[in-house]
């Protein structure tokens, strides 16, 4: 399910910005423009007697030719999350969408470094225990 999530929000955010990603290790040569999905953490939280939370969070690197640039850009993807009302279409693992969205709890976007930004997405999901 987590693989489904963080290939769903790579798929929004590439769509997007259509630009070289990295999800993996960033490259010695690094191209700009271009973003890099980082491991995402997660934590649980009781939810009912019947189910679990899980809360998760994914950093993206942006990376630009100026700082300023990758945080208009940056900007740019959160506020399109945010005119979709706070979701990114749940999709299959063929890419096609389920129906189903990721409700974003959060997503914001500070400068970290000359010339790149840092776009975090947290979203929680709810699962029944077995």
């Amino acid at each position: 399910m987590l693989e489904q999530m963080l290939g769903s929000i790579q798929s929004y955010v590439i769509n997007l910005w259509n630009v070289k990603y990295y999800s993996r290790k960033v490259s010695q040569e690094l191209t700009v423009p271009s973003v890099y999905f980082i491991t995402p953490r997660s934590f649980d939280l009781p939810y009912t007697k019947e189910s679990f939370e899980n809360s998760y969070t994914i950093p993206i690197n942006v990376f630009h030719n100026t700082t300023v640039e990758a945080v208009v850009k940056g900007e740019e993807i959160a506020q399109s999350i945010r005119k979709n009302g706070n979701k990114i279409p749940l999709l299959n693992y063929d890419g096609t969408e389920t129906g189903e969205h990721l409700l974003v709890d959060r997503v914001e976007v500070r400068e970290i470094e000359d010339g790149t930004a840092l776009l975090t997405i947290a979203w929680k999901m709810s699962f029944n225990f077995n």
